[in-house]
Parts: structure tokens; C-alpha cells; sequence
């Protein structure tokens, strides 16, 4: 192209900052229009740029001819030079020669900083704890660096930062340097030198003589260093070294990594939990959004914060992932927003003037990242789009498709060290320390957009399916590994739980990708469900979990001979719907054991000996339950399993307690079975709990109200520090608390546990236990209609399922009842009880839902 060359020698530099140009170190006036015409194109150099863009850029709200467009094209190709900007016919404009430089120095003071980035002139939002604390420990001549995912707001505390420290008339700025803008080292050599007043570097070192020869101080700011990470760590460890007189403030995706660095590493803002309106309307990721909203002229008064936090959240609390929903909150409203989370990589777009253009969207943001990573580095991130939740090491590298050999694993592991420094692979918090007796190894996750933008990036290279399979055998091999601690006793229960729930994401979304396919990966499947039911049982799963039950069930026939014994022995957590009916699940048990007993495979047949007497129980078949504790306790002779002992022994009391089946398990068997459970380390685990429920039960049955109450508190007590009240059976201590402290005349210790029992009696359906005690409440309090009525309504609950009465229930309905026959008329209280039995099972429901408003004091 004639006269190119020439061009290409000469230095033009454009600084978006203080909106100046330079040609030759000289500075060159044009207007505002050309100016902005020129930064686009610059910020679009690799490709042509249609007509149709640059109008749209230059006149947002407006209609204008192609002819202004060509008046400001000719007024720079004056300016510059003609082969400056290339016309392609029939498409638009290039920049034919390299911009050397996109910087020159900017005046000190806190208005150059604003006029860099005006979107971000408003306050910090959440940020004042990271500003007065790095204030205080910046120190007057070192180097702070802000590190953390792309759009989590370094530049806008940078900003602030720098306005406070400014306002020393001492210490002036010597530059604000877009880094990320600077598309060479020789640049960025180019720009610093100027700032600095040095001679022309061209090389990434910078000369030490020169530098030590610098006498001015000041602030020096690196804005978005990742894109010339190797360059500006040369020069940072230059100046610390020789000009300690310089203070430096970067931006970065990562540390430099240098020696007495001092690093800041932002999150994403936070949101209460709960849902107290005025600790919603104050957290910062909330008030942030509420902000923009209602400058971008969206109505927000009506706006459920509830739903706003939700949203936030789910944007992992990312101011420039907020900013972008608020903008589209005005023409999409709430629900809107909610429903195009999906979309919100490409429909979410915001491209006012002064937002950078990796900014307008997620997308663009995300593939700004994207680009800094070699093609290995990329594999890998769109392979780690398939992991669902926080993740191990172990899990990646079988999601990146890595061998143990060791040249492979360093490989992988330089690659996601390198994810890890541009933070698009973060550390996973820890919920709550962990026990020195039970380390778990580091996790791992993506922020809920990066993941979204990875699962993109791995359709489009056709690998979702291939991966997803990895990801789920090696999920099916970690379940393995826990389900058998687990059975054999290896570790307390307590620390395998731990272990597994961080895994519960990655295991439905094993089973939806076995269960797919499950004419090719029945196996699979089986394997998924067999092993993690219990954990699914655990979560509250179960009617999701009963689907994939389904699906691998119905594969038995085609399964290895143990495989679909092992998928019985999960049948007491979760039950294919063809097993549904205890009876026959307790038949499938039975022959499943004996199965077992003839594989001789022990664990498997002493999981399935209970799980057969444990079914036949709920059967109602009292007498093969007993026979099958029996057998299950001769079994266990010669086993030293305190947790398999412990069950035997909670199966038996509970048959004798509550139907007089069985030989009696006194108190003293009770607790020397729970010292020997605390002796093993599972003194909190879920058959120790149901031991001291039992204990509790027991003392209240045995008249001992006082010494129930106390047992009860205790056990009640540990199950909320255990967090375990996701386990419905595991919530039965709050009613048979609240049942022995009314019978103690202690009504406040009744109603607080009360509470309790209603909450777990909604998420779980199970109204008749808790509404007996609440009945009982009610008469103790004199409320008599109302407790007839509720009394009415759970028996009518219990009939309608076909329940009898166990011993517990039966003590907390002759509570009521006692109370109502001594103190109303007996044409009321039928009366009553008939309208009550009229409501049933829906009325109940209801009740329930209403009862701290209309019951609770």
C-alpha cells in the first residue's frame, strides 16, 4: 500500500484519558467527533469497522448520512497523514498503521483520574472497609497491587485510592498508564520512559542508571497489567530497586509476584442472606444495582428485594455484571432480567461512552480473558465449564482429560496455576473450619458468568458430552471411595458427610448425563445412585433423586451380578417408584441378603440384612423385622463396627419401644452403646443421634418428664450445631422435646421447640407428629376449640395415609385428649373434633402454615 511504510515510521500516540493525540511527540488537534472516531477504530485495529458501527458509536441517538462520517475521516487523514485510515469499499474504514503508544502524560490530580473513567465517577459501593484499609497500609514508597476477576472494580477503587493519596500536593502523579491499551512492550518501554522523564527505552529493561538519575517522586499507576504481565514486572522490580522514591499502584488479574508487593484482592460484592428488607436494601451488591437502575430511569420502588438479591448473587456480586443488569432493568423489568440470566453473555449490552470497549458486555469481557490464554490454557478453561459446583484438583484434572503421568500433571498444573493468577479460577471459602482430625483437600470454583462463558466455548468445540462423561466416572469413583468408608467404618460419619456435600452439585449432574444416556451407561447410573443416595437422602433430594433411581433401575437386568444388590441396599434412602411399596421393598431386601450371603460379600449383606428389617418394620411386618435384627445382631458377633452395632441396636429398641417386638434395649445398652460410638469418632453421627433420641423418648415414657426434657435439650442442641436438619428423621428430638417440657408445666421450652417442629413438619410433610404436640400446646394453654380441632385434623391426617399410632404419637394424642375431656362440655368437644376430622389432611396443611401467626406466643 503506498506510502505504508512511511506511516507505520512515524509515532502516533492517542491518549483516551486526557483525550489528546500525538504525532511525532507532537501534540495534534482535532475535535471531539474525529477523536472518537479514531479510538474506535484504534480499539478495532485487527479487523474493517462497517459504517454502520462507527455511526452507531458516534451518534447513539441519532440519525445521520454517511457524508459526516467522511468529514471526520478526512479532517484525521490531515491530520495523520492520508494512509492513516484505509477505506474499504462497500464496508468501511481501517486503521492501516500501529498506534505506538495509546498514552501520554496526564495532568496530576484527582480530575485526570475521573475523566479517565467517568461511568465510574459515582461512590464506591461496599468497598469503604478495602479503601481505609489500604490506605493505612500503603505505604509512602512501595507497591500495592488489586488483583481479582475482570469487572470486580480495580480501576474504580484504584480511582479512589488514588484521589485520597492525591490530595497530598507532594506527591504528584507522574501517570495514569492503560496498560491493557499498549499493545507492545516496546510501547509500554515507550510510555513509561516519557512519564518518568527517562530517555527513549527500547527494550523491556529499564536502564538502571537512568532510573536511579530520576529524582522527582510520585504515584506511577499500571492499569490493567495482565496483558503485559512479564514487561511490567520487569519494570516494577526495576523501580523498586532503583528508584524507591516512585510509588506504584497496579491493577491486575494477578499478583506480579514480587518481593514486599503488597496485594489487594477484591471479591465480588457481598449480599445479606435472610430475609430482613432493610439488611437487603443495605448490602452493597443490592444498593449498587438499585443505583444504577434507577439512574438508568427503572422504576425499582415495587422491586422484591428478595428477588434482587437473588439476581446479585447469581452474578456472584460483580459490580460490572450489575451494572450491565440495571442497565437492562428499565426495558426488561425484574422478572425479565431473571429469566435471561441464560443470556445475559451477549443481551446484557451497555456501550455509553467511556466504558471500555472489553466492557459493553460480559461476553466482551470474558473474551478479552479468554485471549490472554495460549490454546492449552483455553482447552482447559472450557473443559472446567463442566463442573457444576466448587471442585478438587483431582476432579479438574479428570475434567481436562490430564493422566497422572508426571509430565502431563505439570503440565496441567502450570495451566490451571495460570487460570488461578488471572483469577479465572478462584479458591473456594471455606463455610466453617475444619476439624484438625478431618482435612478435606482445596477447592476450587468459576464464577457463575466465567462457567457460563466456558460451557460456551465447549459446545462450540464440540466436547460437552465427552467431558461431562469424564466428569461423571470420576464422580462415580469419589462416591465409590466415600460410600465404602462409610459402611466400613473407616472414618466417623461426621467427616465423610463433610466430604461429600461440597460434591452434591457434581453428582445430579453425573446422574442427568448418565441417566441420558442410560442405554450405553446403565452402569454408570447404577453406580451414581447406589453410592450416593444417602447423600442425596441426606440433601433433601429425595423426589429428584427418585427419578434417576428410575432410570438406573431400569437397567438391573443388563447390570454385573452385585451391581443391582448394591442398588437395593440404597433402596431405605431412596426407592425406584417400582419399590415404592415397603412390602415389596422389604421382599427385594430379603432375597437381595441372601444374594449377598451367597457372594459371600459381608459389607454388601450386612447393609442389606438391615435395610430388609428396616423396610419390613416400616411394612408393619413386625415379626420378619425382628427376625431380621436378630439374624442381623449374629451377624455382627464377630464385627467390631460400632456403627453397624449401634444400628442393630437402634432398629431393636425402636421395635420393642414403640411395638413390643423383640428383646428390650435398656438405658444402660443405650449409653455404653453411644460411649463406644464416641470412642470411634461418631459420637455425631446420624445413628448417634437417633440412639440419644431414644434415650430422651424413653425417659418421657417412663415418666421422667424432667430428665427427658434435659437429654432432649441436649440432643436438640447438637443436631443444630451438627447442621444437619436437612434429615427428616434427624428433626424427631424438637417434637418429643416440646412433648416433655409440657409435660414439665415448662411452656416456653414447648413453644421454641415447637417452632422448630413446624418448620421441619412444612419442608417435610410430615404434619401428625408435630401437630399432636401442638394440640396438647394449645389445651395446656386453655385454647381448647383449637386444639380439638387440630386434634380432629390429625386423626383424620392419619387415617387418610392408612398410619397407625406408635407409642410417641399415641403418648402426645392422650395429652390432648386428658386435657380436653377434664375441662370442655362433651357435646363441644365432638362438635370440635368433627370439624377438624372434616378439614383433614388439607386443613392440617394449613394449620401448619398459619401456626406461629395464629398459635405460637
Amino acid at each position: 500500500m503506498p506510502g505504508s511504510a512511511a506511516s507505520a515510521a512515524r509515532m502516533i500516540e492517542l491518549n483516551a484519558a486526557s483525550r489528546t493525540l500525538w504525532l511525532d511527540q507532537r501534540q495534534v488537534q482535532v475535535g471531539d467527533r474525529a477523536f472518537d472516531l479514531l479510538a474506535h477504530l484504534a480499539r478495532h485495529r485487527d479487523r474493517v469497522v462497517t459504517k454502520g458501527e462507527l455511526l452507531a458509536a458516534l451518534w447513539p441517538d441519532r440519525i445521520v448520512e454517511d457524508a459526516n462520517l467522511h468529514v471526520h475521516v478526512s479532517a484525521l487523514r490531515r491530520a495523520l497523514g492520508a494512509p492513516t485510515i484505509v477505506t474499504v469499499h462497500g464496508v468501511g474504514y481501517r486503521l492501516a498503521v500501529p498506534l505506538q503508544a495509546q498514552h501520554a502524560p496526564l495532568p496530576s490530580g484527582n480530575h485526570a483520574v475521573q475523566r479517565q473513567h467517568p461511568h465510574d465517577a459515582s461512590p464506591l459501593f461496599g468497598r469503604e472497609a478495602e479503601l481505609a484499609e489500604w490506605l493505612a497500609r500503603w505505604p509512602r514508597a512501595g507497591w500495592l497491587t488489586i488483583t481479582g476477576p475482570g469487572g470486580v472494580g480495580k480501576t474504580a477503587l484504584a480511582r479512589a485510592l488514588l484521589a485520597a493519596r492525591l490530595e497530598d500536593p507532594a506527591l504528584p502523579l507522574l501517570g495514569w498508564v492503560d496498560v491493557s491499551g499498549l499493545g507492545t512492550p516496546q510501547a509500554l518501554a515507550h510510555a513509561l520512559t516519557r512519564y518518568l522523564g527517562l530517555p527513549d527505552a527500547s527494550d523491556l529493561a529499564a536502564p538502571q542508571a537512568a532510573l536511579r538519575a530520576a529524582a522527582s517522586c510520585g504515584l506511577l499507576v499500571l492499569d490493567g497489567a495482565e496483558t503485559q504481565a512479564a514487561a511490567v514486572t520487569g519494570w516494577v522490580a526495576a523501580l523498586q530497586t532503583a528508584a524507591p522514591h516512585v510509588q506504584g499502584l497496579v491493577t491486575s488479574r494477578g499478583a506480579l509476584g514480587l518481593p514486599g508487593e503488597l496485594v489487594c484482592e477484591l471479591h465480588g460484592l457481598p449480599v445479606a442472606t435472610g430475609d430482613d428488607e432493610a439488611e437487603l436494601a443495605s448490602s452493597p451488591a443490592v444498593a449498587l444495582i438499585l443505583s444504577r437502575a434507577r439512574a438508568a430511569g427503572a422504576r425499582t420502588a415495587d422491586a422484591p428485594l428478595s428477588t434482587l438479591a437473588t439476581l446479585c448473587r447469581r452474578l456472584d456480586g460483580l459490580p460490572l455484571a450489575l451494572e450491565l443488569a440495571a442497565a437492562r432493568l428499565p426495558l426488561l423489568g425484574l422478572d425479565g432480567l431473571m429469566s435471561s440470566l441464560d443470556e445475559r453473555l451477549h443481551a446484557w449490552v451497555d456501550t455509553r461512552s467511556g466504558r471500555p470497549a472489553h466492557h459493553h458486555s460480559l461476553n466482551d469481557l470474558l473474551n478479552w480473558s479468554w485471549q490472554l490464554l495460549d490454546p492449552g490454557e483455553q482447552q482447559l478453561l472450557r473443559r472446567l465449564g463442566a463442573l457444576h459446583g466448587s471442585f478438587t484438583l483431582e476432579l479438574a484434572q479428570a475434567a481436562a482429560d490430564a493422566s497422572d503421568r508426571a509430565q502431563e500433571r505439570g503440565t496441567f498444573l502450570d495451566r490451571f496455576e495460570h487460570l488461578r493468577r488471572l483469577s479465572l479460577v478462584a479458591p473456594e471459602a471455606e463455610a466453617q473450619p475444619q476439624p484438625p482430625s478431618a482435612p478435606t483437600p482445596p477447592r476450587w470454583r468459576l464464577l457463575d458468568t466465567t462457567r457460563q462463558f466456558a460451557q460456551q466455548q465447549l459446545a462450540q468445540a464440540g466436547e460437552t458430552e465427552s467431558t461431562a462423561l469424564r466428569v461423571a466416572s470420576a464422580v462415580a469413583r469419589a462416591f465409590e471411595r466415600l460410600h465404602r468408608e462409610w459402611w466400613q467404618g473407616q472414618r466417623p460419619e461426621a467427616d465423610i458427610d463433610r466430604e461429600a456435600s461440597p460434591w452434591v452439585p457434581e453428582l445430579c449432574a453425573a446422574l442427568d448425563t448418565a441417566c441420558a444416556h442410560i442405554g450405553q451407561h446403565g452402569a454408570l447410573a447404577a453406580a451414581l445412585w447406589a453410592d450416593g443416595a444417602r447423600t442425596l437422602a441426606l440433601h433433601g433430594l429425595r423426589p429428584r433423586a427418585r427419578v434417576w433411581a428410575d432410570a438406573a433401575w431400569s437397567q438391573r437386568h443388563r447390570l454385573p451380578a452385585l451391581q443391582p444388590l448394591r442398588m437395593l441396599a440404597a433402596t431405605t434412602s431412596v426407592a425406584p417408584t417400582g419399590l415404592l411399596d415397603s412390602s415389596a421393598r422389604a421382599r427385594a431386601l430379603d432375597e437381595a441378603a441372601r444374594a449377598a450371603q451367597t457372594a459371600d460379600n459381608r459389607p454388601l449383606w450386612l447393609e442389606l440384612l438391615l435395610a430388609a428389617a428396616q423396610a419390613a418394620r416400616r411394612a408393619s411386618q413386625l415379626e420378619a423385622a425382628g427376625h431380621g435384627c436378630s439374624t442381623l445382631q449374629q451377624a455382627l458377633r464377630a464385627t467390631d463396627a460400632p456403627r453397624w452395632h449401634a444400628r442393630a441396636l437402634e432398629l431393636q429398641a425402636t421395635l420393642h419401644t414403640y411395638h413390643g417386638i423383640g428383646t428390650p434395649v435398656s438405658l444402660q445398652q443405650l449409653q455404653e452403646m453411644l460411649d463406644d460410638l464416641r470412642s470411634a469418632g461418631d459420637g455425631d453421627a446420624r445413628v448417634a443421634f437417633l440412639l440419644r433420641i431414644e434415650v430422651g423418648e424413653r425417659l418421657l415414657l417412663q415418666g421422667q418428664a424432667a430428665q427427658a426434657r434435659d437429654s432432649l435439650q441436649a440432643t436438640c442442641d447438637a443436631v443444630a450445631r451438627a447442621g444437619r436438619w436437612h434429615e427428616r428423621v434427624l428433626l424427631a428430638p424438637f417434637d418429643t422435646l416440646a412433648a416433655a417440657a409440657l409435660a414439665c408445666g415448662d411452656l416456653q421450652t414447648a413453644a421454641s421447640a415447637l417452632g422448630l417442629a413446624l418448620d421441619a413438619a412444612r419442608r417435610t410433610q410430615q404434619w401428625p407428629e408435630a401437630t399432636s404436640v401442638l394440640a396438647a400446646y394449645l389445651a395446656a394453654q386453655g385454647r381448647l376449640r383449637a386444639a380439638a380441632e387440630l386434634l380432629g385434623a390429625t386423626q383424620a391426617c392419619l387415617a387418610q395415609r392408612g398410619l397407625g399410632t406408635d407409642t410417641m404419637l399415641a403418648h402426645s394424642l392422650a395429652a390432648a385428649e386428658r386435657v380436653l375431656q377434664a375441662d370442655s362440655l362433651p357435646s363441644e368437644r365432638r362438635r370440635w373434633l368433627a370439624q377438624g376430622w372434616a378439614a383433614g389432611e388439607e386443613g392440617l396443611r394449613l394449620w401448619v402454615g398459619q401456626a406461629h401467626r395464629r398459635f405460637m406466643p
